[in-house]
């Protein structure tokens, strides 16, 4: 094609026919995989890595009416670091939102750290002391000696009812523990067994008059884990 301009002749460049880069038929090319991690499963797998990390929560309401008057102390512990079954006083064997849909993608994991979130609420005329924090065991001796520990987070409740407590607290498996669990097998564990070596938060409720109380508890925990050795799977 020529147009004029200025009596002078231009000359316009051909254009290119569109065809798909790296084809020389006009025809999409293929792809190759080249993620090592990525060519052993299904193309609807392509986005679920080796290892993963995670946070997922578990959830618990109480209603408390003791009847201890000796201590006067009420003592609720959960597994800091087996999500499993959190409930390690009354074993309640429910796990954390996706814990087993998770379990169908991979095999193995650890607990990096968990988050608790306690809220308690004073239904008695009794006042109270209560406090939260870890422990790397789940039956204290006394409710002084935990109350005395560092890191641990206690408040004086008055006899006021309705009178609430509310407490966040995050701590790593290896700070309690003085080790790494992802180098240890005994803090490593398949989705479908319990983690041998635990570690607990523990929520404590003392009555100054060593009188019988009653109250509301509600406990989150967050854990952080890592899921690691993905499965295979064949849709064929």
């Amino acid at each position: 094609m020529v147009k004029r301009r200025n009596n002078r002749k231009t000359t316009l460049p051909k254009r290119r026919s569109r065809r798909a880069a790296g084809s020389s038929n006009g025809q999409k090319s293929s792809r190759r995989l080249t993620d090592p991690y990525l060519n052993d499963v299904s193309p609807n797998l392509l986005q679920v890595p080796q290892q993963m990390t995670v946070t997922l929560p578990w959830s618990q309401l109480l209603t408390l009416t003791t009847t201890d008057t000796t201590l006067g102390t009420y003592t609720y512990a959960l597994s800091a670091n087996n999500p499993y079954d959190p409930d390690a006083l009354f074993s309640t064997s429910y796990q954390p939102q996706g814990f087993d849909q998770w379990a169908a993608f991979y095999t193995y994991y650890y607990v990096n750290h968990a988050e608790i979130s306690v809220s308690f609420i004073n239904l008695s005329s009794q006042p109270l002391t209560i406090c939260v924090g870890p422990s790397p065991d789940q039956n204290p001796s006394t409710y002084l000696i935990f109350k005395n520990q560092p890191g641990n987070v206690s408040r004086l409740m008055s006899n006021n009812s309705l009178d609430v407590f509310r407490v966040t607290m995050r701590r790593s498996t290896s700070a309690i523990l003085n080790t790494n669990p992802r180098n240890n097998s005994a803090m490593r564990t398949s989705f479908g067994t319990p983690i041998s070596q635990q570690w607990y938060f523990l929520v404590q409720i003392n009555s100054v008059n060593s009188a019988t109380f009653s109250g509301t508890l509600s406990v989150t925990i967050r854990y952080n884990l890592t899921m690691s050795d993905r499965k295979k799977m064949d849709y064929s």
